[in-house]
């Protein structure tokens, strides 16, 4: 990782064979993000002894702030297992299927076009076929890998003409298989570039729909609108405290 000098501690958990701290000027982070490509580093490794820092940094804080008096015996070997242990996506995929499928099941004879839209907690290939046996048209937010990065690689370059003062936006479509999945899917990406940002803000989209790049965009876009009404539903009217236990009375 590549980092400007930090002011809120985070240096705390970042060793230098991982992590580089340079100058804030756009030609000293490009220097460091050449040198470490060609470091080909493991994520893993990356991920493991960050994880490692972290949970000591954690332990020792709760050892001095909130058990100061109990012994560390107690709760230390608990508090390792789970940091090191996290539940992962697909072990939540079970209690995502058994969410969906009720949902699913209400529209499942009805003369209806059916859409699923979902955040990356989704991505996952049995909820995808899953989606499409019972023709559900769908947008899913992809997490982002190398391979995907590569696809796209056209785009992540800066323009060379002097930016505008208004976001730039660019789309890709393209077929990707990643090897837990049984067939090839559309990815569809955006890239936005914003005015004073280095890099660019990238997302990718797992969908079934055949409409243009932009529209499964926005389509997608609307996840967050709708997470909105949700939010005011059970805010204003308490919707999820409701006294029926049916659907159709509440």
């Amino acid at each position: 990782m590549v980092t400007t000098p930090s002011r809120g501690g985070r240096d705390l958990f970042f060793h230098p064979d991982y992590v580089t701290t340079v100058d804030e000027t756009p030609e000293a982070v490009a220097a460091a993000v050449l040198d470490f490509k060609e470091r080909k580093l493991d994520p893993i490794v990356i991920r493991n002894r960050t994880i490692a820092r972290l949970v000591s940094h954690l332990c020792e804080i709760l050892q001095r702030d909130l058990f100061p008096l109990a012994d560390e015996s107690m709760w230390l070997p608990l508090f390792k297992h789970q940091m090191r242990n996290r539940q992962t996506i697909s072990a939540r995929i079970p209690r995502m299927k058994h969410t969906l499928e009720p949902v699913v099941a209400r529209y499942r004879d009805r003369d209806l076009r059916c859409y699923f839209r979902a955040d990356a907690a989704f991505a996952n290939p049995e909820v995808y076929e899953f989606l499409d046996v019972e023709g559900f048209k769908y947008a899913i937010r992809l997490p982002a890998n190398q391979v995907l990065q590569e696809r796209i690689a056209y785009l992540l370059k800066r323009p060379v003409v002097r930016p505008p003062n208004h976001v730039q936006r660019f789309h890709a479509s393209f077929s990707y298989q990643a090897k837990s999945w049984s067939k090839s899917r559309r990815v569809v990406a955006k890239v936005e570039w914003h005015p004073g940002e280095l890099y660019p803000t990238v997302g990718f989209i797992v969908t079934n729909m055949t409409r243009p790049t932009e529209r499964v965009v926005v389509f997608y876009n609307q996840r967050g609108t709708a997470e909105q009404w949700i939010k005011e539903g059970k805010n204003a009217i308490k919707w999820t405290r409701l006294s029926c236990c049916s659907f159709a009375a509440n």
